[in-house]
């Protein structure tokens, strides 16, 4: 089972994405002003989608303003068969972090969409997790809607959820997992908050991503915050 470290840094300094629209002529500084004032407010909504609705703003163009800012190509959103046969992400995490597998290329990478920005946190974990090498982009909000709800429809790979106080609860929870499966093979990572554990019954369906196996997700939680 491989180790857990913290969570690493991996993001840079961006140029903010306001800022890069209102420099391309897309916005002018009155829309800008509005919308970053909106967001002073507390309005749940990102300032892309702000602008979108409130400044006359295409989609379209929030979606190149993200693909330059994050360096990343802009998919479409095709679904491999695979993918939706056996989503090789956890439900919990698709809901969590705002990303889609869609497709595996003939060389066996996966392509994981995002919605707003790259989290490079999540691909690290999941290429250590699995082995995988991921090849990342971006969908526009309404087509990643879509996409995530066609997903959302099919049956998931079981996965199991655990919550402890302590890290050394979390530890024997997770332990007795293993010792419950009686695993193959078993790999540990850490992703934000979640640890994230993945078994397989047979010790060849490691290096086969698309191969039967069973997720366990745990998190620390603080109860007292609940009350």
């Amino acid at each position: 089972m491989s180790g857990y470290g913290e969570p690493v840094a991996l993001y840079r300094h961006r140029v903010p994405l306001g800022l890069m629209m209102l420099q391309r002529g897309w916005i002018d500084q009155s829309s800008l002003q509005r919308a970053l004032v909106a967001q002073r407010e507390g309005v749940d909504m990102r300032i892309g989608a702000w602008l979108t609705r409130h400044a006359g703003l295409s989609e379209r163009r929030v979606t190149e303003t993200l693909s330059l800012q994050w360096n990343s190509p802009v998919f479409t959103g095709d679904f491999d068969a695979r993918v939706l046969s056996r989503p090789p992400l956890p439900r919990i995490l698709i809901d969590a972090c705002g990303v889609l597998p869609l497709r595996w290329s003939a060389m066996g990478t996966l392509h994981l969409a995002f919605e707003s920005g790259i989290d490079h946190r999540l691909v690290l974990a999941f290429e250590r997790l699995t082995g995988v090498h991921a090849e990342v982009g971006l969908l526009p909000d309404s087509l990643f809607a879509r996409c995530r709800n066609r997903l959302l429809e099919v049956p998931f790979p079981r996965t199991r959820l655990l919550e402890a106080v302590t890290p050394e609860a979390l530890a024997a929870a997770l332990a007795r997992q293993v010792e419950r499966a009686q695993p193959a093979a078993a790999r540990l990572v850490r992703y934000d908050r979640y640890f994230w554990l993945r078994m397989w019954p047979k010790e060849d369906a490691v290096a086969e991503a698309q191969q039967e196996s069973e997720d366990v997700i745990a998190a620390l939680v603080d109860f007292s915050e609940r009350s």
